[in-house]
């Protein structure tokens, strides 16, 4: 059983160094990003974002409602009833 998990731990660092290696953009201020293995611990503490400040702009947004999820209403929820009264 701990080989099993060895080999699924090794698995699993790999793929995540795969990612962590890759370029990509910051969602808020859209800067190219790309985090290398050996600087993972610098960068890689605010994926997807580029810095702490962008981290924080993006939490900003989201308390602010901002960003919305938006799901489909039905006529059976409570919100319609209430409407309705």
């Amino acid at each position: 059983m701990p080989e099993s998990r060895n080999r699924q731990s090794l698995g699993n660092k790999r793929k995540i160094d795969i990612l962590i290696s890759m370029k990509h953009r910051c969602p808020i201020c859209k800067r190219v990003v790309g985090v290398s293995p050996e600087r993972q611990s610098e960068e890689a503490k605010f994926f997807p974002f580029c810095s702490q400040r962008c981290k924080f702009v993006d939490l900003g947004a989201w308390l602010d409602d901002e960003y919305r999820i938006v799901a489909k209403s039905s006529d059976s929820s409570p919100d319609a009833s209430d409407d309705e009264q």
